[in-house]
């Protein structure tokens, strides 16, 4: 009789079903804390400051002030474009929210495809300086917590990180993240690196120059996130990085992004 050869599970790696879903839980949770942390101080007068021909404040601030009831949503898109960021930051608000809003022009950012290259010439000192502030802040935590993510799922592979303890190894960041899960039995399993675990842990090349780093990058957030996370909307104003994406050393990867209602 021929015999059926025992069917093979997937290959081992470090973190799988549930609890690399919560390990990413705790990646996109902290993300969020982080981008609570930066408030916007805009309000409509200081958008329109900011992005809209003086000439034109009135009649697109008169005419939103008649669409009540209509929900009108709109938008500024402002590109970020630059050798290590592609990205547009966008601003939204509707009437339902912000009566004190106003129409923007589709042809001067009003549209992804239109997006504004920064503020307009003659904005406010202040007010620009409070805008090129919160993109900073807003960009370098889309740039820590992608690559969080990033270096997680490259390590997270057959073929580098079989096992947590293999994990912990090379990358320490993790116990902080399991830490953050609660996971006693995991807490303790990691508590101390594995020599014996590192002979057969391997990390890719292009992602070694990122391991301290993102050490820095969590232990930071541990302090931060002791604070209370702060009203992070103005009137209603919306605010978001869309489609976030770093290169670094020709290496790019995905920025963490959150709609901030």
């Amino acid at each position: 009789m021929e015999t059926i050869p025992a069917k093979k599970g997937p290959p081992p790696r470090a973190f799988r079903g549930s609890q690399e879903s919560r390990i990413h839980g705790v990646i996109n949770g902290i993300g969020v804390q982080m981008f609570r942390l930066i408030k916007p101080e805009f309000t409509p007068a200081g958008l329109l400051d900011l992005f809209v021909d003086p000439k034109y404040h009135h009649s697109l601030t008169e005419a939103f002030s008649e669409s009540e009831g209509a929900g009108l949503t709109q938008r500024i898109y402002i590109d970020l474009k630059s050798s290590r960021v592609r990205c547009h930051l966008v601003f939204s608000w509707d009437y339902n929210k912000v009566p004190g809003g106003f129409f923007m022009r589709a042809r001067y950012g009003g549209v992804e495809r239109r997006a504004l290259p920064g503020p307009r010439a003659g904005a406010n000192a202040v007010r620009l300086e409070q805008f090129n502030e919160m993109k900073r802040r807003l960009l370098q935590a889309s740039y820590e917590w992608g690559l969080m993510r990033r270096v997680f799922d490259e390590l997270n592979q057959p073929s580098y990180c079989q096992t947590p303890q293999q994990m912990r190894f090379v990358w320490p960041p993790i116990l902080q993240l399991v830490k953050r899960m609660g996971d006693e039995q995991l807490i303790s399993m990691l508590q101390h690196e594995s020599s014996r675990a590192g002979d057969r842990a391997r990390v890719p090349e292009f992602i070694k120059p990122f391991i301290r780093p993102t050490y820095d990058i969590v232990t930071r957030s541990i302090f931060l996130t002791e604070h209370e996370a702060v009203d992070r909307t103005i009137d209603g104003i919306q605010y978001t990085l869309a489609n976030p994406t770093f290169i670094e050393n020709g290496f790019s990867f995905q920025g963490f992004t959150l709609n901030l209602p």
